[in-house]
């Protein structure tokens, strides 16, 4: 069975003009709705993981919105080391190290900017029935107000956005994550003494055997 999933989109700031998250809620029929937002600055990861927390339970989930969790969050790419643009030596902590800590895994976004647009526009679209494939929540006002403000860069890049705001670059890292539906599988249950418990049983007896597992 495919069940609706939501996952969030971080673009981090510090100083001003700060960063932004969006939760995404992926509907099995692949149309997209984000649901909240989050505009902070002057924060650390701890008070970080403490807002994003606030805002999971605000949102409902793991309650009236029925998605019991956060799938995944997909963020800027360079809180999380790059080992490849890295000189050999001793590789300090980052911020994805500190939200790891905290209980906040980031994974690194992908930062195609020519692909990544040209996605944030495809999303505006219609399906064969003319319903939109995104819609955004009312309450995230400072996304709506962004995505028309929003300046193309017609001297440098005309793919591209002059100095994107942090809503726009949370929305393109979101956007470039290629949500899916969750796929939900039924939990087998396998009887006491069945066949299927006996061979699980057998597996995990070579398994130990290899491992220097005690039985």
């Amino acid at each position: 069975m495919i069940g609706p999933r939501v996952f969030r989109s971080l673009s981090w700031g510090y100083h001003e003009p700060g960063g932004h998250v969006l939760w995404w809620l992926v509907r099995p029929s692949m149309h997209l709705h984000i649901v909240g937002e989050l505009a902070f600055e002057q924060m650390d990861e701890a008070e970080l993981a403490v807002a994003l927390a606030t805002q999971d339970a605000a949102l409902g989930i793991g309650g009236s919105l029925e998605v019991s969790r956060v799938d995944y969050t997909v963020g800027t790419p360079d809180i999380v080391t790059n080992v490849k643009h890295k000189k050999p030596g001793f590789r300090g902590e980052t911020i994805g190290d500190r939200l790891l800590k905290v209980g906040v895994p980031v994974i690194p976004a992908d930062d195609d900017v020519l692909n990544g647009w040209k996605r944030c526009l495809s999303l505006f679209g219609h399906d064969e029935q003319a319903v939109p494939w995104l819609t955004i929540h009312p309450r995230c006002s400072v996304l709506i107000e962004a995505i028309p403000a929003g300046l193309q860069d017609v001297a440098k890049q005309p793919d591209d956005f002059k100095g994107p705001a942090p809503p726009l670059l949370a929305f393109r890292y979101g956007a470039m994550s290629r949500p899916s539906p969750r796929v939900q599988a039924d939990v087998v249950v396998i009887p006491p003494g069945s066949p299927a418990d006996i061979m699980q049983k057998m597996r995990l007896q070579r398994m130990g055997r290899r491992f220097g597992v005690a039985r």
